[in-house]
């Protein structure tokens, strides 16, 4: 997989902004000014009853605003009036409020904002007109299809534990949606950009359309896990490319699975085409694994995290908190037996990932005993081309790979 399609497909400065001149007196917080002037009939989704983590770090004037669009929204109003925002705080609380709430995807992350003060008669406030991707029946008619594909979904894996609904999600959405490549190129390139008609970085991407680009995928594992029971929000940053030097804006997840919070980067789990196994490299690390390549806006704060129980290899058996040369030989050889292509460990700690590498590139070390369950393997299994067995690894990760091959050097 290239790495542009392991990263980013957003745009953060999608607002496009209008401003008035304006008054040098202004009383915002007047009751009278915090109203929505167009309504446009019963709310077309309700987004109440969720956990809202960015709703909750804003000031009560940012949450008097952030209720504000959210109602407009909720209606598919055409102008909100009353705001007491400024334009780069409109620009923020719009996002944070998209990424508390990825049910309102007929909000294109676009509009037009006029700061009314008109002295020295009446401060009206700031007045927002907002853009719709889609109308009030296809919003109502897509909401339908795609809360029947979760309930299912959810229905399917009721009562299992936490990290168990968490996985399924992520495996299902990587394994039904394909990464749009094109749209990321366009995305990345600002060329011929046009959020209306862009639905990439939403959830009908991954749950109607079965392609989408990172904040796609971010906000349908978002909505999944949501309606599973399973608190989840999206975090946008910035990764980089180190063979290019080049910054990427990027989206992932934040989750809090049996009270404990770990993070997940969905996007990067994409297999290649020609795979069907989902990488779990990226699948609830600590924030520090996490922060190693991923660097979140500071719109919010994170929590540190430093949970391994719901790791993916923490669970299924690749996790070694020690260095256990012995219990690594009885995986060698169930792999070999198996004829797995590859096998991956996470260490730990440091000292003993960096041991286990040394082994790998110089034959030297402690870890050198490895190499006696390797010779036992190839000569127990015949097919074992022992020879050709390389290994990658992911230093921010402390993770090992062993590629083993058979026979002519293939898997078979």
């Amino acid at each position: 997989m290239a790495f542009r399609k392991k990263l980013t497909a957003l745009l953060l400065a999608a607002l496009l902004i209008m401003t008035a001149s304006g008054c040098s007196f202004i009383n915002r917080g007047a009751a009278f000014l915090r109203k929505v002037t167009a309504e446009h009939g019963e709310t077309v989704v309700d987004s109440s009853g969720t956990r809202k983590f960015y709703y909750d770090q804003l000031s009560e004037e940012e949450q008097k605003d952030y209720r504000l669009l959210l109602a407009a929204y909720q209606r598919m109003d055409t102008e909100v009036r009353g705001l007491s925002l400024s334009v780069k705080q409109m620009i923020r609380l719009n996002k944070l409020l998209l990424l508390d709430c990825p049910e309102l995807f007929w909000v294109a992350n676009s509009g037009v904002y006029y700061d009314e003060d008109f002295a020295p008669f009446v401060c009206l406030g700031g007045r927002y007109t907002p853009r719709y991707r889609y109308t009030r029946e296809e919003a109502e008619e897509l909401t339908a299809k795609i809360n029947a594909v979760c309930d299912d979904f959810a229905k399917r894996h009721e009562g299992e534990d936490d990290f168990t609904k968490a996985l399924a999600a992520y495996e299902y959405i990587i394994r039904t949606t394909e990464y749009d490549t094109e749209t990321a190129d366009v995305i990345i390139e600002k060329k011929d950009y046009d959020p209306l008609t862009d639905d990439s970085q939403c959830i009908v991407s991954v749950f109607v359309n079965n392609k989408s680009v990172c904040a796609g995928y971010s906000a349908a594992y978002q909505y999944l896990l949501r309606r599973m029971g399973i608190f989840a929000t999206s975090i946008i940053g910035t990764v980089k490319n180190d063979e290019t030097d080049t910054t990427y804006n990027h989206e992932w997840s934040l989750l809090e699975l049996d009270g404990e919070y770990y993070y997940t980067d969905i996007t990067w789990g994409e297999p290649e085409a020609e795979s069907v196994i989902a990488e779990y490299s990226y699948f609830c690390i600590t924030s520090s694994e996490m922060g190693a390549t991923h660097k979140p806006n500071d719109w919010a704060e994170y929590p540190e995290s430093s949970a391994v129980k719901c790791n993916y290899f923490f669970r299924t058996g690749g996790y070694f908190p020690e260095l256990d040369i012995p219990l690594i030989g009885v995986y060698i050889t169930a792999s070999v037996e198996e004829k797995q292509e590859y096998l991956t460990m996470k260490f730990g700690n440091k000292r003993d990932y960096a041991a286990v590498k040394e082994y790998l590139q110089y034959a030297t070390g402690k870890a050198v005993n490895i190499s006696k369950y390797l010779r036992f393997a190839a000569s127990k299994y015949s097919y074992m081309a022992l020879e050709k067995t390389t290994f990658s690894a992911v230093d921010d990760l402390r993770i090992i790979r062993l590629h083993f091959a058979y026979d002519n050097g293939e898997v078979e």
